[in-house]
């Protein structure tokens, strides 16, 4: 007999949005995966603009099927985190969730100040919290955020990184709860692999990303001029936006690379596919990465990986499915790319590299965590009723 769908409240200070479609978008995504199996609502009562006006649009929407609630805020006052009136805001969305007849079993918090935030709002409800923030695993949390984090693991009934080495960064927290790896999933029907290993006469690169700081492109751009020096014909199409778009797209004139470089900008997700199913080699050089999701989206495709030995990233790429290199360094990067793609790896391979991300076997992780937490929940009720009876 099949279980009976439980209802799911998904909380995060990060989630899509008309002005800012990529942010979070790995939040939507599990979230439309759960949706599958369970109800799924998603409250996002956090401020996009921490000093303006929420949004005037309408509080309900729908994100990929997945129905979203913003309550609209007013402006915050102080730059302090702002969890008062997230929670205050948060409680208004379950309020009017419950008005339309939906009451969650299980409160699914992502990143650290959400789990608190959900914690604060529904204090007897089971909440397990998806922690993604690099800041956790790099320690370089505020002192303010390190309390926020802290008393987050505390309170949470099961907290689920998406990689070993942020599982190890938050067991170096006092007082953590339980922990369960869960990684995201990889979309295996849109990011399909190649039937055959083809390889184009042009060495086409390609790296997806917000061009931020952390992500290091300006380094990915340095290595792919010396990368032309022995291979003139190869490309570089560099795909997301972001504050640092106009200094790289200086540093590709400065290094005379207009010809071989392409700013793609923000592209959709179906073209991001066909962008990896086409391209001989994902580059990525960041100095930090928990579970990026290109790279699985990339080897889920066919098409090996170059990248920084970085947090999780390890965890991903190994000999079989690409090349690691240290952070920053340029020549290295460089040399991996060469090596990388003198090499043959087979795209079955590769796909099968990503097996244990499909979609199928990571909404069976959370089917499992959701009814256990649901599970024991329910025992707590009752025992707590016993008690009662009991006394009386």
């Amino acid at each position: 007999m099949p279980h009976q769908p439980l209802n799911v409240l998904v909380v995060s200070p990060w989630f899509p949005e008309r002005a800012a479609p990529a942010t979070g978008v790995f939040v939507s995504e599990q979230a439309r995966l759960v949706s599958e199996l369970h109800r799924v609502r998603v409250a996002a009562p956090f401020r996009p603009n921490p000093y303006g006006w929420h949004r005037r649009g309408p509080e309900r929407q729908d994100h990929r099927d997945v129905p979203v609630h913003r309550p609209r805020r007013g402006p915050q006052l102080f730059p302090i985190p702002d969890l008062v009136g997230a929670t205050i805001a948060l409680r208004r969305s379950a309020a009017a969730l419950r008005r339309q007849g939906f009451i969650p079993d299980v409160v699914h918090a992502h990143v650290y100040v959400g789990g608190l935030v959900a914690r604060w709002a529904f204090p007897r409800l089971p909440i397990v919290l998806t922690e993604h923030h690099s800041g956790v695993a790099r320690g370089e949390l505020s002192r303010t955020d390190h309390e926020i984090a802290k008393r987050a693991f505390r309170s949470a009934d099961l907290i689920a990184p998406v990689s070993g080495s942020l599982a190890k960064a938050i067991e170096r927290f006092p007082h953590v709860g339980p922990i369960d790896i869960i990684p995201n999933a990889v979309d295996t029907t849109r990011f399909t692999a190649k039937s055959v290993s083809t390889r184009s006469t042009e060495s086409s690169l390609v790296f997806v990303g917000g061009l931020t700081p952390i992500k290091g492109v300006d380094t990915l751009i340095r290595a792919f001029g010396k990368v032309l020096t022995e291979r003139p014909e190869a490309t570089l199409d560099i795909v997301g936006d972001g504050p640092d778009r106009l200094k790289l797209e200086r540093l590709v004139r400065e290094h005379g690379l207009e010809a071989s470089t392409q700013f793609s900008g923000h592209c959709d997700r179906d073209t991001v596919a066909m962008k990896l199913r086409a391209a001989d080699l994902l580059v990525s050089a960041s100095w930090w990465e928990n579970l990026p999701g290109v790279q699985l989206e990339a080897l889920a495709s066919g098409t090996p990986v170059v990248a920084t030995s970085v947090g999780g990233v390890p965890e991903l790429i190994t000999h079989d499915t690409g090349t690691l290199v240290p952070p920053g360094d340029s020549d290295s990067l460089a040399r991996a790319i060469h090596q990388t793609l003198d090499r043959h790896i087979e795209p079955a391979r590769l796909r099968a590299a990503v097996a244990r991300f499909a979609p199928a076997v990571v909404l069976a992780r959370w089917d499992d965590a959701y009814r256990r937490l649901a599970q024991d929940h329910e025992r707590r009720l009752k025992r707590r009723r016993n008690k009662l009876t009991n006394s009386t």
